[in-house]
């Protein structure tokens, strides 16, 4: 078999299983953002789950930021807007750009599991 052929080829299946998650967390933050948006119309505090999930999107979000050269992160109102904001920012910013490592494999997922959680309603009271 071509050595050049396997070398331009090695990447398939990790192509294919970052895209598959992208699009995984793209609709399950498609799903979570209405909660979040409820959760600050209605003013519904946030669990010790969801205070939980709040500080690792926090986290997720600076090194996201951080990867890119900036970091920029407004901590202001109540946690329920704060979440709102966060998951509106990942969402917007995981629509344009995509993460193209094995890193980036693993924050789809983990976010993925955080959005559904969210979504169910899992991080609320």
């Amino acid at each position: 078999m071509d050595n050049q052929f396997l070398y331009q080829n090695s990447t398939i299946y990790f192509e294919y299983a970052l895209e598959r998650q992208r699009r995984k967390l793209l609709a399950a933050m498609a799903d979570a953002a209405p909660a979040a948006e409820a959760a600050v119309e209605d003013s519904i505090p946030l669990s010790n789950l969801g205070q939980i999930g709040l500080s690792r999107l926090i986290t997720l979000w600076v090194e996201i930021q951080r990867e890119n050269g900036t970091v920029v992160l407004k901590l202001e109102g109540t946690p329920q807007e704060l979440l709102f904001r966060l998951v509106s920012q990942l969402r917007e910013y995981h629509t344009r750009y995509i993460f193209y490592s094995p890193v980036g494999l693993a924050v789809y997922a983990e976010l993925q599991y955080m959005m559904e959680s969210l979504a169910s309603g899992e991080w609320f009271e």
